[in-house]
């Protein structure tokens, strides 16, 4: 029955995505449907009705020339040699979200798996290199781009951060989770993104980002496919819409999120009041008349919305995306407060030479 009900909606939200103009391959907008409770890890995705459901397996070999002049690319090391003899090999994705987060799943299959197994002992192994490379942006227009490289045979993931950590761009490294498991037909790898790193892009409304998965095989000289475009040809990524959600869903994920931004304000504030109170490694002037009165106005608007988070209600809710914020990087308030003071400081100096 489950299953049933997961292929009919795919069915009428990738239906009612196609009723759209025609558009090219890259340009046809993949469902990212809201699922309730998605599986979390490998093994709970391979006993889902998901993997039993279509996903995208329309991945094209990378083009040999371009693969080729990869080698100049300093920002990671690719294996992409090509074997003439080497049979294709099937790689699936599939992405579902909800109020935790954005989850994606990759099946590669490989029928030398057990071989490529038993190499890697051997740190020269091509099985320790066979990797992925996943970009997205969470949106089309003035957003992020995150790049990550993940080696599924030696649980490695790597990042390349395209920006400096600033309100508004936060490295992944420290928010994703990745795990791959090896299976009888390849590997599954598991990756989830929580939206506490990707706060101002929660779909609430729906939304269409980009994304898209290469894949390098050098253990069986496979050379390497593409779910869309060459490396950072963004333009031709997939297309991936979110699914809007339901005004239970919606509401599910508000007030997740501004939970999670008022526990980590509250941690925040309560480090930052231990070392600028102290009169040995901050600044009790600065804590007295600056900081403290900010953090206790933020914690009367939190308390304001009710003294227990879990049952804060619809009415209540202010805008996530700007509380959020206020909440989350609090430790920037914090570095401009500082800024602003030690200025003004500054001033008044000079202004009574």
């Amino acid at each position: 029955m489950k299953l049933s009900i997961i292929l009919l909606s795919i069915g009428l939200w990738a239906a009612a995505i196609s009723a759209r103009a025609v558009t090219p391959a890259a340009e046809i907008p993949q469902p990212c449907l809201f699922i309730d409770n998605a599986p979390q890890g490998v093994f709970a995705w391979e006993q889902s009705d998901l993997v039993r459901t279509p996903g995208n397996s329309r991945f094209v070999d990378y083009a040999s020339g371009s693969a080729e002049t990869l080698v100049l690319d300093a920002t990671v090391e690719r294996s992409v040699s090509r074997d003439a003899e080497a049979n294709p090999r099937r790689t699936t994705v599939w992405t579902v979200w909800n109020e935790r987060g954005w989850y994606i799943y990759i099946r590669a299959e490989e029928p030398l798996v057990q071989n490529l197994l038993d190499t890697l002992v051997d740190p020269k192994s091509p099985g320790r290199s066979e990797m992925y490379e996943v970009f997205f942006t969470p949106g089309l227009h003035e957003v992020p781009y995150y790049q990550m490289m993940i080696y599924p045979y030696v649980e490695k993931v790597s990042h390349v951060d395209w920006g400096m950590p600033h309100r508004n761009y936060r490295s992944l490294s420290s928010y994703v989770k990745v795990e791959s498991q090896p299976l009888k037909v390849g590997v599954g790898t598991f990756i989830f993104v929580p939206w506490e790193a990707l706060y101002e892009r929660l779909p609430l409304e729906g939304a269409t980002w980009r994304l898209s998965v290469i894949r390098w095989m050098p253990f069986a000289k496979a050379g390497g496919v593409t779910m869309g475009g060459q490396v950072h040809e963004t333009g031709r990524f997939c297309l991936l819409e979110f699914q809007p959600p339901t005004p239970e869903q919606k509401l599910r994920a508000r007030q997740r999120l501004l939970r999670s931004a008022w526990f980590s304000f509250q941690a925040e504030a309560k480090a930052a009041e231990t070392s600028w109170s102290d009169a040995k490694v901050g600044d009790p002037l600065f804590f007295e008349n600056v900081l403290e009165p900010e953090i206790e106005k933020q914690r009367a608007f939190g308390l304001n919305l009710g003294e227990d988070p879990y049952q804060w209600k619809a009415d209540t809710l202010p805008d996530v995306t700007a509380t959020a914020s206020e909440w989350f990087e609090f430790r920037y308030k914090i570095s401009e407060l500082r800024t602003a003071y030690l200025l003004d400081k500054r001033m008044s100096i000079d202004g009574e030479k």
